[in-house]
């Protein structure tokens, strides 16, 4: 779905996002998720949890650009509903730092000046013996700008809303902008890392380390993407840095691992809509994702065999039971040892050929959450071939062309490489090759269609791998 939307003044807004930005501080209908209780118990128990150790921790919050920019919005607003008006007790509302200059006009960032302003400011909130001009001066004593070109998310591929071929896009599709650098020696030290803090989901953890820094401090910076605009000022005022993309959870093994002095969470404020709201207790843990991945399903001799890959958030492996049903009928309890990939044989006899339901229910730990997958198996002789799900979204006619967009993906959730036919009103006019992607958009000629409405029809084949599919869409001609 696409997510840009053009305002005045050149800027671009997002739309369509998860958590509903513009809707969120302007539609008084809006149905927030939001709950101020559990989230200031989570807030304080990190507050508790980090006093005992002498750590000095504060929750900062960068203002969404529907905020700074409002007037800049395609449309009248009101005055915006912002929750975090209500969190002054357990966070610091970046927004006094922002003006109108402080946003990348074709990015959901700000730039990395504005960046520069804000770690003064944050600085000066957590470290107060000094103001935020004479932490500006210090840090620039660290830094150099340059102009570097700069292509913006909001223009990037999937984001952007108006066509290959918009003005806008010509214009602005790369602008040169400015971006900061160290003056002084960095070291990085990813590798000095454990490895069970070296990842969370597919976000890389960043460790640095400055010899030269204003402070001997260490800091952990719990964020996202912003990380990106803000570290380089990080890094000139801590002695050492890590960059750590949490997702909301908190980590108490890292912090106990590294000892910071500092921990900064940085949201945006369009994230605190929908937060997580661990309570953080001494000897516990927050419980993270377990990712699943079937890697394969092979059938022989009475026995499904189950090829697995399991691991934690942090791509570490995961020591825990999971129970196996079949049909809803219990088949197995199988035992993962602590090691990623598993293979595992189930009892899979006297089942008919056809369509049977895969039930893992995977037990949570005091470290993990659990995890309930359902998939479908389709049994034919001997073998089992992989459904496949696919998804017509649009079909569109004009000008004698059909624009067709689909998704494909297999029942592990991966693209397929396969070829399919296109079919009009059960006529093939069109064979698709699939390639590498899970996402395809294609243009077909079709000429003498009468007005009406028609059926356009994928057809994929069966092969030894995977179950034949069809799926079926009706569009009209005008």
């Amino acid at each position: 779905m696409k997510k840009s939307f053009k305002g005045k003044g050149n800027f671009l807004f997002l739309v369509n996002d998860r958590n509903n930005e513009i809707k969120q501080h302007y539609d008084p209908n809006f149905n927030f998720s939001f709950d101020l209780d559990r989230f200031k118990k989570s807030q304080l128990s990190k507050e508790q949890y980090c006093n005992k150790r002498n750590i000095n921790y504060q929750l900062f919050v960068i203002p969404d650009r529907s905020i700074v920019l409002k007037d800049y919005l395609p449309f009248e607003v009101g005055e915006p509903y912002r929750i975090v008006d209500s969190l002054s007790d357990v966070a610091i509302d970046l927004l006094p730092v922002f003006d109108d200059v402080d946003y990348i006009p074709t990015d959901t960032h700000m730039t990395h000046l504005s960046a520069g302003k804000c770690v003064a400011y944050m600085l000066s909130k957590m470290h107060p013996e000094k103001t935020m001009s004479e932490y500006s001066n210090e840090l620039w004593d660290h830094l150099n700008a340059i102009f570097r070109p700069h292509s913006g998310d909001l223009v990037f591929g999937p984001n952007w809303s108006y066509g290959d071929n918009d003005d806008y896009l010509l214009r602005f599709k790369k602008i040169n902008l400015v971006k900061i650098e160290n003056t002084d020696k960095i070291e990085s030290l990813d590798n000095k890392l454990p490895f069970e803090f070296r990842k969370v989901g597919k976000r890389e953890t960043l460790y640095y380390r400055n010899e030269n820094s204003i402070s001997d401090k260490k800091l952990l910076l719990c964020s996202a993407s912003s990380m990106n605009y803000v570290k380089k000022h990080f890094i000139a005022y801590y002695r050492e840095v890590i960059c750590y993309w949490d997702h909301w959870y908190f980590n108490q093994d890292l912090i106990d691992w590294f000892k910071p002095d500092d921990i900064n969470e940085l949201r945006v404020e369009r994230f605190l809509e929908d937060p997580l709201y661990p309570i953080i207790e001494e000897g516990g843990h927050v419980q993270v994702p377990i990712t699943m991945d079937i890697v394969k399903l092979s059938s022989d001799n009475g026995f499904l065999y189950i090829t697995f890959d399991i691991k934690d958030y942090h791509m570490m492996p995961v020591i825990t039971q999971c129970e196996v049903s079949i049909d809803d009928e219990y088949v197995d309890t199988l035992d993962f040892n602590g090691e990623i990939r598993q293979v595992f044989e189930v009892d899979f006899n006297g089942k008919d050929n056809g369509y049977h339901k895969l039930n893992l229910d995977i037990k949570p730990t005091s470290r993990t959450k659990g995890i309930v997958s359902t998939k479908n198996l389709f049994k034919k002789d001997s073998k089992i071939l992989i459904p496949v799900h696919m998804n017509i979204k649009d079909v569109q006619y004009m000008n004698n062309k059909l624009h067709v967009n689909v998704d494909i993906i297999d029942f592990y959730m991966r693209p397929i490489e396969a070829k399919c036919d296109i079919l009009v009103d059960n006529n093939k006019i069109y064979e698709l090759s699939l390639n590498k992607t899970t996402h395809h958009e294609f243009d077909i000629d079709v000429n003498d269609v009468d007005k009406g409405e028609h059926s356009l029809s994928i057809r994929l084949p069966e092969t030894s791998v995977i179950k034949q599919t069809i799926k079926d869409k009706t569009f009209i001609v005008n």
